[in-house]
């Protein structure tokens, strides 16, 4: 039977460290990336949010984040 193949993005813990981290892919959008807290209940509404924002972009285009402090 093939292996079932999961998306989406989940709360890890890395050796060594106290911060929870996301992990996965979105619509073929690799993150790793740190969340900042070791709060699980903070951690699982980070996640969810970053992925509802990658599907948005994915499915409708990433928004421009350059400020105007930037572009000058």
């Amino acid at each position: 039977m093939p292996k079932e193949r999961t998306t989406g993005l989940k709360v890890v813990h890395r050796k060594g460290r106290t911060a929870l981290y996301l992990r996965g892919t979105v619509r073929g959008i690799s993150v790793f990336e740190s969340l900042g807290t070791d709060n699980e209940a903070l951690a699982e509404e980070a996640r969810s949010a970053r992925e509802a924002e990658l599907y948005r972009g994915a499915l409708h285009g990433f928004r421009n984040t350059m400020t105007f402090a930037g572009a000058a």
